[in-house]
C-alpha cells in the first residue's frame, strides 16, 4: 500500500510540473569552490602558523600574515616594512620626526634612524613614526616579540619616555638609556590581529613615540628618542607567557622568574617548601637591614571579554612589614602582615592586552644598616585570568570599587590610610573608596591607569568621578590629570561630581594616569582627628571644557 502511494505522488509530481532533484543538484546553498577546496576554516589546515584562505572559488592553506613557505614549511619573514628605519617612504611620521637614511653612530643597529622629538612646554605636540601593518591571529602563529634598540636623549629638565604599540595596546616596558641599547617586548593578547579576523590576519598598527610623564611651566627643553630599530619577531623559548597567563606564575619549574639580591648572606630564588601549601614558591630574604633582594616575572593580561576583566591573584608570606609590590610600576596594596594570604586585583584598564612586569622587593630599610634580621618574604601561585567581579567598562576596572578587592596605585604616608569600605551611603552600591589622613605632611594617594577616550569635535577627553569630602580643618583633597587642575573640592559632606582633563596628545598607554590626593601640610609631627574623603563611580568622558588636542 506505501509503495503504491509513493508512485503516485512521483507521478503527480510530474503532472504538477515539479521535477525531483537528484544528489547532485545545485541548489542556493551550493558550495562555490569550484577549484582546490582542501579547506573550510583554518583548523582544516593542520600544518604549522597556517590559516584557510578563502577566495570564494578555492579555499586553500596558506601562511598566516608574517610568515612565507620554505621547504620547511612556513618560516617567519618578518611584518614591518624596513625595520632599520633608512627608507622614508616606508613610514608615517608628524612634523616632529625626521628620518635619516645616512647617519652611523656607536650602538646601532642599522645605518638610518627616526629622530622623535616632544616639545615639554605643555603646549606642543607628541613626535610619533608609525606604519600600518598586517598581523596575524594568535591561535595562528608563534609567541612574538617587539624588538627595538633606542637611543633616549634627555635634558636635565625632561620627563618624557619611549613607548611603543601595536594596534591599540601600548608598552612602556622600554629601555631608558642615553647610549642606544637593544630591547625586547612580549607581545599581548591585544597586539594580534583579533580571531575575528579572517584570510591571513588582520591590519594593525605599530608606532613608536615618547610621552611626558609630567608636564611644567618651567621645562624649555626638547626631549629626544632615537629609534634605530623596530620589528617584530619570534619570542625565544620561554621568553613570553601565553595571554591570560604568568610564566612559571606557581614556581613549580624553572624560568620566568628574574631575581637580584645585594649580599652573599641574601636569598633571591624559587624554593622548596616556601610557596601555597608547603609547596615551591619564591624565596626573598633579606639577611641585614638595608640588603635588597628582588623578584619580576612576566604578566600577559588578557583582553576583557564576556565573562569580565583581568584579576591578578598572588599568594605571599612575609616576617616583617618589608615586602612591597608593583605591576608596571602602579604599587599593590598588601594585607595581612605576617599572615599568608592571597590577595587579589582588578587589573588596570590600560594593562588589558600587553605583557606586564610584576615586581616584589623586600628591603628592610631603616636608619641604621647592617643589623641582622633575616626579613623573609615569599611568593607563590600569580595567576591573572577574566572575572566577572572586574567588569568590562573599556577605561576603568571596577569604577565603582564594588569588587571590595585590593587596590593597585595606592600610595599611603605615615598617618594615611586608603580603604574600599562597605559604606551605607556610598554613591551607588555598597562601596567606595576611603582616602584619610591624621597628620600633617603626611596623607594618601590614588593614581589610577585608565585609557583615555579620543576627543570628540572640539570636546576633549575627561575624567569623572563622584566624592563626598566632610568639614573640617587640616586635610585637602585634589584632582589632577592634565596640566593645571581647576577641580576646587567642596567641603559639606555631601555628594559631588567632579571633572579633571585628560592629555589629549597622549596615547592610552599603563602611564596615562588620574591622581587624586588627600593630604595636609605642616610640621609633620602635629596629629588631628582623621577626615576621610570618600570616592566613587569613576568614568572617563569627553567636555568641551577639556582641550581636544
Amino acid at each position: 500500500m506505501w509503495r503504491f502511494l509513493a508512485l503516485v505522488l512521483v507521478g503527480c509530481n510530474s503532472l504538477l510540473g515539479i521535477h525531483e532533484l537528484t544528489p547532485d543538484a545545485t541548489t542556493v546553498d551550493a558550495d562555490p569552490c569550484t577549484g582546490v577546496c582542501e579547506c573550510r576554516i583554518d583548523t582544516d589546515c593542520t600544518a604549522e602558523y597556517t590559516v584557510c584562505l578563502d577566495q570564494i572559488t578555492s579555499r586553500t592553506c596558506v601562511c598566516s600574515a608574517g610568515y612565507t613557505m620554505g621547504s620547511a614549511g612556513c618560516a617567519w619573514t618578518g611584518v614591518v616594512a624596513d625595520p632599520g628605519l633608512d627608507d622614508p617612504t616606508k613610514w608615517t611620521v608628524n612634523s616632529l620626526v625626521t628620518i635619516d637614511p645616512a647617519p652611523t653612530a656607536g650602538g646601532m643597529l642599522d645605518p638610518g634612524y627616526a629622530e622623535i622629538k616632544v616639545d615639554t612646554t605643555c603646549t606642543g605636540t607628541l613626535g610619533e613614526v608609525s606604519q600600518q601593518v598586517t598581523m596575524p591571529r594568535l591561535s595562528r602563529a608563534q609567541p612574538l616579540v617587539l624588538a627595538t634598540n633606542l637611543q633616549w636623549i634627555v635634558p636635565p629638565d625632561g620627563s618624557a619616555f619611549p613607548v611603543a604599540s601595536i594596534g591599540s595596546s601600548w608598552d612602556d616596558n622600554f629601555v631608558r638609556n642615553t647610549m642606544y641599547q637593544s630591547a625586547r617586548a612580549c607581545l599581548g593578547a591585544g597586539q594580534y590581529a583579533p580571531e575575528s579576523t579572517t584570510g591571513i590576519g588582520g591590519p594593525l598598527t605599530v608606532a613608536s613615540t615618547l610621552v611626558l610623564g609630567s608636564c611644567f611651566d618651567s621645562m624649555t627643553n626638547m626631549e629626544q628618542l632615537n629609534v634605530d630599530h623596530f620589528e617584530v619577531v619570534p619570542a625565544n623559548a620561554n621568553e613570553c607567557p601565553a595571554p591570560g597567563t604568568v610564566l612559571n606564575g606557581d614556581a613549580e619549574s624553572t624560568g620566568g622568574w628574574v631575581f637580584t639580591k645585594s649580599a652573599s648572606g641574601d636569598v633571591a630564588a624559587i624554593a622548596a617548601g616556601y610557596g601555597e601549601d608547603a609547596t615551591r614558591g619564591v624565596r626573598l630574604l633579606s639577611h641585614e637591614q638595608c640588603d635588597l633582594t628582588t623578584a619580576t616575572v612576566p604578566v600577559s593580561v588578557p583582553l576583557a571579554d564576556a565573562t569580565g576583566s583581568a584579576l591578578l591573584s598572588i599568594y605571599h608570606s612575609t616576617s616583617a612589614a618589608y615586602l612591597t609590590m608593583m605591576l608596571d610600576g602602579s604599587p599593590l596594596t598588601l594585607s595581612g602582615g605576617a599572615t599568608p594570604t592571597v590577595e587579589r586585583y582588578c587589573v588596570p584598564a590600560a594593562f588589558r592586552g600587553v605583557v606586564s612586569w610584576l615586581y616584589a622587593q623586600n628591603n628592610p630599610a631603616t636608619a641604621d644598616c647592617g643589623g641582622l634580621v633575616d626579613a623573609e618574604a615569599d611568593l607563590d601561585n600569580v595567576t591573572v585570568s577574566n572575572d566577572p567581579l572586574c567588569g568590562s567598562d573599556p577605561a576603568i576596572a571596577d569604577p565603582s570599587f564594588e569588587s571590595g578587592l585590593s587596590m593597585i596605585g595606592i600610595s599611603v604616608n605615615d598617618g594615611g590610610s586608603a580603604t574600599i569600605a562597605i559604606d551605607a551611603n556610598a554613591h551607588t552600591g555598597q562601596r567606595d573608596l576611603q582616602l584619610s589622613a591624621a597628620i600633617e605632611c603626611a596623607g594618601s594617594v590614588l593614581t589610577l591607569p585608565i585609557m583615555p577616550p579620543a576627543a570628540v569635535g572640539l570636546a576633549g577627553p575627561a575624567f569623572q568621578f563622584w566624592y563626598r569630602f566632610a568639614q573640617g580643618s587640616f586635610a585637602s583633597f585634589s584632582a589632577t590629570g592634565y596640566g593645571t587642575s581647576s577641580f576646587v573640592a567642596i567641603r559639606d559632606g555631601q555628594w559631588h561630581q567632579a571633572l579633571v582633563c585628560l592629555d589629549p596628545r597622549q596615547p592610552p598607554h599603563p602611564t596615562s594616569t588620574v591622581t587624586l590626593v588627600l593630604s595636609a601640610m605642616g610640621s609633620c609631627t602635629t596629629t588631628f582627628p582623621r577626615e576621610t574623603v570618600a570616592i566613587d563611580d569613576l568614568s572617563v568622558t569627553t567636555d568641551p571644557s577639556c582641550p581636544a588636542h
